[in-house]
């Protein structure tokens, strides 16, 4: 590494690193993790320009460009800057939706017609972009929510209650005709299929187990006919002349036998 001090009359002497020199003292600061103020004063050079060259060896090590940015590419990075927060805060709305929507749901009073200053309206132009919707969809359906349930819906969300009571009062064992039978019992008159849908929208599912059927025969393999011997005369007049079997299957959980 090697300093070159250029000698000018009346004036200080300026000093000239070596490319070399720029790139040992960068390295210094990266490689030993010091910073950069304390590597300038231990080597007598000005903190800015070595900060500088730090800087450009990083961004070497990286793979990026270094140098000056054209005005294109100024512009470039300002609209990517842009779209960068534009995408920050749509990730941070498609976080809130859930709660958003939960909160509508379990109080209509949250929802808010009439408000729409620059903020409320910049949200929710947001919101339909990100769920495909249109502003005016949105406030419909938000006048529907502050309204008072109509007979309808109240009679559905009172099913849904006698629904749900039955299938836990069943150990989660019940399915649409069980419930459907039970609720009839109660004094509850409704159609099978409405019983259905109801534990469809409120996710509720019997437990049906499947019939077991053995498997008596091979497939690809003739059927072996075992021939009666006794003519299926059972009775032969005496004991231990005739023994009869069968096969019976037990229920197991793993097994049958």
């Amino acid at each position: 590494m090697q300093q070159h001090p250029e000698k000018t009359p009346g004036r200080r002497p300026r000093r000239t690193f070596s490319p070399e020199y720029k790139h040992e003292a960068a390295r210094l600061v990266i490689d030993t993790g010091r910073t950069i103020a304390e590597v300038a004063r231990e080597l007598g050079v000005g903190s800015q320009s070595l900060g500088k060259r730090v800087a450009a060896e990083r961004a070497t090590e990286a793979g990026e460009p270094t140098g000056e940015l054209t005005l294109d590419e100024r512009a470039e990075l300002k609209a990517l800057r842009r779209q960068v927060a534009e995408l920050h805060k749509d990730n941070e709305f498609l976080g809130k939706a859930a709660a958003f929507f939960a909160s509508l749901a379990n109080d209509r009073r949250t929802v808010r017609t009439d408000d729409r200053g620059e903020g409320e309206l910049a949200r929710l132009t947001r919101m339909a972009r990100l769920l495909g919707v249109s502003r005016s969809g949105f406030y419909a359906w938000a006048k529907r929510q502050a309204a008072e349930p109509g007979t309808q819906r109240r009679a559905r969300d009172e099913l849904d209650v006698k629904v749900r009571k039955v299938f836990a009062e069943s150990d989660d064992v019940y399915g649409a005709p069980r419930v459907h039978a039970q609720l009839a019992r109660e004094g509850t008159f409704v159609d099978r299929k409405t019983v259905a849908t109801s534990m469809l929208r409120q996710g509720l599912e019997g437990i049906s187990p499947k019939k077991f059927t053995p498997v008596t025969t091979i497939p690809g393999v003739d059927t072996y006919k075992i021939p009666d011997r006794v003519k299926r005369g059972w009775d032969q007049g005496g004991l231990n002349r005739v023994w009869i079997s069968d096969i019976t299957y037990l229920r197991t959980g793993l097994l049958h036998g």
